[in-house]
């Protein structure tokens, strides 16, 4: 299979609103019952320009979650793809996609409140996939392999243990299948607790080519990208700072007004709330002009 060889990775957009090369997004997180655990981006990298569509649509909505309480802020930037290349799989139908994976201001906790018997961990990430399109082709996503992946060498910061390969699939309630629910990128992440700067060199991640109805002698373009990501565990969260702040998350029905100025307390998000949107108690709401419905 022939392939050109992708550019130095370069900070992009990863969404409409946010476009900044050197980008440093804040979360503050605070609270605390089960919902599930999400993820939130906060970067992104890639190895070549690829078309407008495929970048704006990574991410038009970024929501800033509590945790436990704390006024934990956490900055991620800066991350990249490098050294890409294209390595021979163990059959023709296999490739395998080799990169250095690095970003700054990386973490891992594992209990962020000693002793209060929930032991919530939290750690970034980073989501990384793969591109390709033939020559006159459109740009496609690439099947990855349930197994036979690398996580590679470490060479960041508090890294002994290395980093996690996790691999995604359209359907995590189901096994992989490799035409339908095949993998689909994977989640890179430290291995054990640490903070300071991510890296490793040499990662792999297994492609199936053969899946993407690819032949050894099609010629292939291909790009890595690399979003970061945050692990919101799963619980009860607040919505809002409790703050005056425009157009700031309130509780409904909590809203006061004090020498002008408008404040409310914050929601508190568990598994009960029905996603209401009203100046009503039980329900989200904002400070400012707003219309309800």
């Amino acid at each position: 299979m022939k392939t050109t060889s992708p550019h130095r990775a370069h900070l992009n957009v990863f969404s409409t609103r946010y476009a900044k090369r050197s980008l440093r997004r804040n979360l503050f997180l605070q609270a605390g019952s089960p919902l599930g655990s999400q993820l939130l981006l906060t970067g992104c990298s890639r190895t070549n320009r690829l078309p407008r569509a495929v970048t704006s649509a990574v991410l038009s909505v970024l929501f800033c979650f509590g945790l436990m309480g704390l006024p934990l802020q956490l900055h991620a930037n800066d991350i990249e793809v490098t050294n890409t290349r294209l390595v021979a799989g163990d059959s023709p139908e296999y490739r395998l996609v080799e990169f250095d994976l690095s970003w700054n201001n990386s973490w891992r906790v594992e209990d962020l409140v000693d002793g209060d018997g929930h032991a919530t961990g939290n750690w970034d990430a980073a989501w990384v996939f793969v591109k390709y399109r033939t020559a006159d082709g459109d740009w496609t996503h690439a099947k990855l392999t349930v197994d036979g992946h690398s996580a590679g060498t470490a060479s960041g910061e508090q890294m002994g243990a290395g980093a996690v390969v996790q691999i995604g699939l359209p359907d995590e309630g189901a096994d992989w299948d490799r035409s339908g629910n095949p993998g689909v990128g994977a989640m890179v992440y430290r291995g054990e607790p640490g903070s300071g700067a991510f890296g490793v060199t040499g990662m792999r991640l297994r492609w199936d080519a053969g899946a993407d109805g690819l032949q050894p002698e099609d010629e292939v373009i291909w790009r890595v990208f690399a979003v970061e990501m945050v692990l919101v565990p799963p619980g009860p969260f607040y919505l809002g700072s409790g703050g005056a702040e425009e157009h700031g998350f309130v509780a409904g029905g909590t809203i006061v007004e004090s020498d002008g100025v408008s404040t409310g307390d914050s929601l508190r998000v568990t598994s009960d709330w029905d996603g209401c949107v009203a100046d009503t108690e039980g329900c989200l709401w904002a400070l400012g002009a707003m219309d309800e419905g």
